[in-house]
Parts: C-alpha cells; structure tokens; sequence
C-alpha cells in the first residue's frame, strides 16, 4: 500500500480538515468554547467522533475517548518521558501494541515509531512553510526580498501515513493523538512566549 499523505488546509491542528490526495475530508476538527473552557472534536469521514478534548491549561488536557463516559487526563494516555531533553511520548493501541511519538518539541520533526522498529516511521508531520514567490536573482550579492504575504506563499502542512499507519483503527489513534500532542506543543509554547515577554518587558517587582 502507498503511503496516504493528508493535507492539512488549516495551519491550526485544532481547527483543520485532513484532506487526502483526491480531495477527500477524512477527518476533521473542530474547536468551540462552551462553559469555562474549549472543547475539541475530531470527527472521521463518517462524521462519527473519534474523540472529544477538554482544553485545561495550565493543567494537562483531558480526553474522551468513543465508548467512555467521561474526561480523563491525557497523562494515562500519552505518556511523556521524564528524562530531561527527551521528547519522546508513548501510547498504546486496542490491541496492546505500542507505539512512540518522537519530536514533540518546537524545532523538531514529529514522527511516529512503532515500538518493534524504531528506525523506520509510520507517521511524519511535515509543517507548512512560506515560499517566496518573486523569481530568483542572478545576482547572488544581491539582498534577498522581504517576506511579507504579498510576496510568499504558504506551502500547506501534511501528515505522511505508512501502510503500517492506515490500518483499521490504528489511523484513528495516529490522528486523535497527533491533534492533541501539537495542540498541546503550540499553546504551551505560546504561553512560555507570553511569559519571556512579559519579563523582558519589565514586569517584575519593585
């Protein structure tokens, strides 16, 4: 089986459809505000709802899962390692089988491993990027053109599925698990963004 390779057509994971290379929704989130927080569905090409998350920032996030009856902390699910530096989170299947999502920090690449081979990944997020959309210059002394959005073009972001990946149920999880580790490594980057700027910017104690 080819690799699928899903196209993101939202730069927002948590606001995004999954669209494959005919065009075709198979899944898709998205996010409302209801109570004192945001609330994430992500839905399959069935619209039937893979999984639900509760939003708790500062504390870790909740999930409920098809079949559950209620939120559950994302810490019994997603299990990030304790070692310093060390991005890698775990998870398991139905099946028992396990799995490691590794990359899950700003810079990195975000890749998926099954436990048995961990040289070879069965999932890959490819983020989007900007490309410049003035024609190249002869002349390599030259300064290089600013990048504003008149001038670039977004190159949209895609999740590379292995065959290994788009087995019945396993994609499921793949999905479900990605939207909520990138939900989870953006907004806490932002607040830790926040919060650098707040300092530098002479918030402190007089």
């Amino acid at each position: 089986m080819a690799p699928l390779i899903l196209t993101l057509d939202s730069d927002c994971p948590w606001n995004t459809a999954f669209v494959d290379p005919e065009g075709y929704v198979l899944y898709e989130t998205k996010t409302h505000f209801q109570g004192d927080t945001n609330y994430t569905a992500v839905r399959d090409d069935k619209e039937e709802l893979i999984g639900t998350l509760r939003w708790r920032e500062p504390l870790p996030d909740e999930i409920m899962l098809p079949g559950a009856k209620g939120f559950k902390s994302i810490i019994w699910w997603l299990k990030k390692s304790m070692i310093p530096m060390n991005y890698d989170v775990k998870l398991k299947d139905d099946a028992g089988r396990a799995y490691v999502w590794r990359g899950n920090a700003p810079g990195l690449t975000l890749q998926l491993f099954a436990a048995e081979d961990k040289t070879t990944p069965i999932a890959t997020y490819h983020k989007s990027y900007l490309i410049s959309n003035a024609p190249p210059n002869p002349d390599p002394a030259a300064p290089r053109p600013l990048l504003t959005r008149e001038t670039t073009t977004r190159v949209l972001a895609t999740l590379e599925l292995t065959d290994r990946a788009q087995e019945q149920g396993l994609r499921d999880l793949v999905i479900l698990s990605f939207v909520v580790l990138e939900k989870g490594q953006r907004t806490e980057y932002r607040s830790a963004a926040a919060m650098q700027g707040g300092m530098q910017g002479g918030g402190g104690f007089s």
